[in-house]
């Protein structure tokens, strides 16, 4: 006899777990909200992750919510250039409130998108993380180094 495997289908209420899961990635409360009792939702939500069908699940939203980042991201990236390019394309009138042919540039209006695009190419930051690489609070400070250590290694 020839079984095939038949995908198994989520009941709502694993759906609703695999929703909550993708929120905070915090098994116990995801199984909570899902509507699991609170004595046994630790329990409930290991058993959920370990089914290949809610793991299945779980990747699909996790790659609709990649895709709309992505897509996100992407139209971040097509407004801010909108934004230089009409920064730099301001149309010129004269007194009388003729188009002169020439055009001009808001300086404001480009320093605000460039501004934006640094930000989003993370050329510099507006808070400085103070944590270290072990995940503790420890204050860390760093210093580029600019070819500076390799000059006083030179000369010792």
């Amino acid at each position: 006899m020839n079984k095939s495997k038949k995908k198994l289908e989520l009941s709502d209420k694993q759906k609703q777990f695999c929703l909550e899961y993708i929120k905070d990635y915090n098994g116990a409360q995801a199984a909570i909200r899902a509507g699991y009792s609170k004595k046994t939702a630790k329990e409930q939500a290991t058993r959920l992750l370990t089914k290949d069908h809610v793991s299945e699940y779980l990747n699909e939203l996790k790659d609709e919510i990649k895709e709309q980042t992505l897509l996100s991201i992407k139209h971040l990236d097509e407004s801010i250039l909108l934004m230089v390019k009409k920064a730099k394309d301001v149309p010129v009138y004269d007194d009388d409130g003729k188009l002169l042919p020439v055009t001009a540039m808001n300086f404001q209006g480009m320093g605000k998108a460039l501004e934006l695009y640094g930000k989003r190419l993370c050329a510099y930051m507006d808070k400085i993380n103070h944590s270290s690489k072990d995940g503790t609070l420890k204050p860390v400070i760093y210093i580029p180094d600019n070819g500076r250590d390799k000059k006083n290694n030179e000369t010792k």
